[in-house]
């Protein structure tokens, strides 16, 4: 498991610096965010009567995890994307470019939060 999560980060950290579209960078590491904080969620008992002190860092980190989800659905809002298509950045390249570095953000966010969990377990996961 602890190899398994090794590699989760290191794909995560791959995908958001990888030459793809940032709205397919997102949702990789999105996915591999939920992945590692459902983990945590179990590992530390969170949302049950033996919660464990570090249940408030995995708090934050799915709140970090959802507002990255939320910038990317701004981002790649569109009449297609909204019904289930394609993302569609916006066409102003102005617009597109402002959108981009407030998912950067919130990603970079999310990823700092994974890392303080990490911090928490002594570096282990």
């Amino acid at each position: 498991m602890k190899r398994f999560s090794v590699i989760l980060l290191l794909a995560l950290s791959l995908t958001l610096v990888a030459c793809q579209p940032i709205e397919k960078s997102a949702r990789d590491g999105i996915a591999g965010a939920k992945s590692l904080l459902d983990y945590y969620k179990l590992e530390f008992k969170c949302g049950t009567p033996d919660a464990g002190p570090k249940c408030p860092a995995v708090a934050r980190g799915v709140a970090a995890k959802d507002f990255a989800i939320d910038v990317l659905l701004v981002y790649c809002a569109g009449p297609s994307f909204n019904s289930g298509g394609a993302c569609e950045p916006s066409k102003s390249k102005d617009a597109r470019a402002a959108l981009a570095t407030k998912l950067e953000a919130a990603l970079k966010d999310m990823q700092r939060n994974i890392n303080d969990l990490r911090g928490l377990r002594g570096g282990r996961r």
